[in-house]
C-alpha cells in the first residue's frame, strides 16, 4: 500500500539532506508537526503564523511555518542517530 513504514529525515554526515516521506517529499520541511522542535528565542522573535491558510509548499503548515521563521534545511539538527540514516 505504502512505500514507506517509517517517515524520517535523511541524513548524511549529521546533515539531513532529504525527507524519506510519503505526502510531497519535495518539500523544503517535509515533516510532521510532532517530528521537529524550534528554539522559543527563534520564535519569539520573529512574525511566524502556524496555520492552515498558507499555500507554499504544498499547503504544509509545517512547511510555512519553519519557512517564515527564515529557517533553512542546514539549520536542522538531526537527533538520536550517528552517521547516516537512510531508509527504505
Amino acid at each position: 500500500m505504502y512505500d514507506v513504514l517509517v517517515e524520517a529525515p535523511k541524513v548524511t554526515n549529521g546533515n539531513v539532506t532529504g525527507y524519506n516521506v510519503i505526502w510531497h517529499p519535495t518539500r523544503k520541511f517535509a515533516v510532521d508537526m510532532a517530528g521537529y522542535a524550534v528554539n522559543l528565542n527563534v520564535i519569539l522573535n520573529s512574525t511566524a503564523v502556524f496555520g492552515t491558510s498558507c499555500q507554499r509548499g504544498k499547503g504544509s503548515p509545517e512547511t510555512c511555518f519553519l519557512d517564515d521563521l527564515c529557517l533553512e534545511r542546514e539549520d536542522i539538527e538531526p537527533f538520536g542517530c550517528e552517521g547516516e540514516v537512510i531508509i527504505t
